[in-house]
């Protein structure tokens, strides 16, 4: 069973912020910072080249609810979000790469 449940999320999901999270997580996770809860913020490379910077401080009901998705081309603005989350699915599977990433 996994410990890290998303049973009481306050915000809502967001599809985009979702898929971008997604597809990023098929090419595997290159470095992250922040994990270990002592840090306000979660950053995350990708090895697709896009990152992400998002809102870590509670867990249990806002994790990853305010951040930044930059896109692997540069040239293009990130994406923002406030007030809203990846999908509960796409959280878990985070979480889980998460856990097998040594610092």
């Amino acid at each position: 069973m996994n410990r890290f449940t998303f049973t009481v999320m306050v915000y809502p999901p967001d599809r985009v912020l979702t898929s971008y999270l997604m597809q990023a997580m098929d090419s595997g996770i290159k470095i992250a910072n922040g994990v270990d809860g002592r840090g306000a913020y979660l950053e995350i490379a990708f090895l697709d080249g896009s990152s992400i910077i998002a809102w870590n401080v509670n867990r249990y009901y806002a994790w990853l609810s305010r951040g930044v998705f930059t896109f692997p081309d540069k040239s293009m603005r990130g994406y923002k979000w406030d007030d809203s989350r990846p999908s509960k699915s796409a959280m878990a599977r985070l979480y889980k790469m998460l856990k097998h990433i040594s610092y």
